[in-house]
């Protein structure tokens, strides 16, 4: 048997097994590489044939690919791995060049792992570029280690590859994907201090807005408070003195009766008291009335956003049922039916929550449609804590163009169907803000509408 100096790296490995000594008789001479012969037992022969074979096997079996190469390059073997990885049958690169399969960025690793095979140093897991045969590159972890002959001289080295493109393609998409996550987190970072900032700003900004509109506030109550004061001075001078000039046409009349007029002149003069001044007068006090009426309310408003609450244990059920019996001449006449459902109770004044509901049963009841039965219900329930009641009407409904100006003072949207300053929902929606709740309303004009209240069901009325 003579082996090859470049044979396979197992062929290097089976020179180094350390056989049993067999007794025999039987010795056939062996080429030992030198030109000359030593004996050797036949069956070491055969053991070490099997041996061989065995390891043959392993190699060609191995999932990664392995290739034997000479000092100067040369491919002298590869197993099928190999073959399927380069893409190159194994008659087509034994005997190559490895440079063929090296894309020439690399080349210079050629050059160190020679260097280190040469110093018997072994070249574990370089990460590295392969060409395969129709060109594409590919990603692979190498491993090269040298070979020796029966006597040590290194005359080769053995390269153990293994496919990573995958695998480096899926660092590379997770490597941007962290790079995609850390950019991303970065705006993220920024964008909530740019958002903190804002907020900062903005809360800055809604604070300075708050306290000058207290201060606004505090100056048009004031304002309205003392002009309705003002004005009701003069107000009850012009009652007064229209009260006199009433009285006084009755004295003239008398006057005309019992004067020596000629008939027409008298009837003329007489028309002029009936019809012109009468009529005049008339106005004047419905005018003055209307204009008392305005002032109550003004003065009635600027008391609600003055007047301290007091805050205790509200029974909303009674003060309801209590509203609904002081409007039952209102809702007999209207010819209405008034639903009262369970009602929880709040800590609130009960004065406050009493005019509340007053206004907007009132208010139910005032825009009811002529020939359509009225119907309204009252309800109420705890969701979360907060005591929610409504007031529900089949009545007229609010176009959805006026809905904005729901609350504010002297609207008045259906004028035809009742009278009013147009001031009750700005007292309910100002009563009820001071108990710390909210108020709107779900309407619709020609349906009806749904006026909606949250109120803190256990807690004490703000006091502003």
């Amino acid at each position: 048997m003579q082996p090859c100096p470049y044979g396979s790296r197992i062929r290097q490995r089976i020179m180094y097994i350390d056989t049993p000594q067999i007794h025999t008789k039987s010795l056939v001479p062996v080429h030992h590489g030198e030109g000359g012969f030593v004996l050797r037992p036949i069956a070491e022969i055969k053991r070490a044939a099997e041996v061989e074979q065995l390891m043959i096997a392993v190699v060609e079996s191995a999932e990664d690919a392995i290739m034997i190469k000479t000092l100067d390059g040369i491919v002298r073997s590869c197993n099928p791995a190999a073959e399927l990885m380069l893409g190159y049958p194994a008659e087509e690169i034994i005997g190559q060049s490895v440079l063929r399969l090296i894309p020439e960025a690399c080349h210079a690793e050629e050059t160190m792992i020679l260097d280190n095979i040469l110093k018997g140093r072994r070249v574990a897991h370089l990460e590295t570029i392969r060409r395969r045969k129709d060109g594409s590159l590919i990603n692979v972890s190498l491993t090269v280690s040298p070979i020796r002959d029966d006597k040590g001289v290194i005359v080769g080295a053995s390269k153990v590859m293994r496919d990573i493109t995958q695998r480096r393609r899926a660092e590379l998409e997770l490597k941007q994907g962290h790079e995609r996550i850390a950019s991303a987190a970065q705006e993220l970072r920024a964008l909530n201090l740019r958002l903190e900032e804002r907020v900062v700003e903005r809360t800055a900004a809604l604070a300075a807005a708050n306290v000058i509109l207290a201060q606004k506030n505090e100056e048009v109550e004031a304002f309205v408070y003392i002009v309705s004061h003002d004005l009701r001075a003069p107000l009850v001078n012009l009652q007064g003195f229209s009260s006199e000039l009433t009285r006084s046409c009755g004295a003239l009349e008398e006057t005309l009766r019992t004067a020596d007029l000629q008939p027409h002149i008298e009837k003329a003069v007489l028309g002029i008291v009936h019809e012109d001044i009468a009529g005049a007068l008339r106005y004047i006090s419905a005018s003055t009335m209307k204009f008392q009426r305005l002032i109550d309310t003004l003065l009635l408003l600027s008391r609600t956003g003055k007047q301290d609450l007091r805050p205790e244990k509200a029974d909303v059920q009674g003060i309801v049922e209590s509203t609904v019996m002081s409007l039952r001449q209102t809702i007999d006449v209207s010819g209405a039916g008034v639903i009262v459902g369970a009602l929880p109770a709040i800590t609130g004044d009960v004065t406050a929550i009493g005019q509340v509901f007053s206004n907007l049963i009132s208010n139910a009841l005032k825009y009811l449609l002529p020939g359509r039965p009225g119907h309204i219900v009252v309800g109420g329930e705890i969701v979360n804590g907060v005591a929610h009641y409504w007031v529900r009407d089949n009545g007229a409904g609010i176009a959805v163009s006026a809905q904005r100006r729901l609350f504010q003072v002297f609207q008045r949207f259906h004028p035809n169907l009742a009278s009013g300053e147009g001031m009750g929902l700005a007292i309910v929606k100002r009563l009820v803000e001071r108990h710390g709740g909210r108020v709107w309303a779900e309407t619709e004009e020609g349906v009806g509408s749904t006026f909606h209240m949250e109120l803190p069901a256990a807690g004490v009325t703000r006091q502003e």
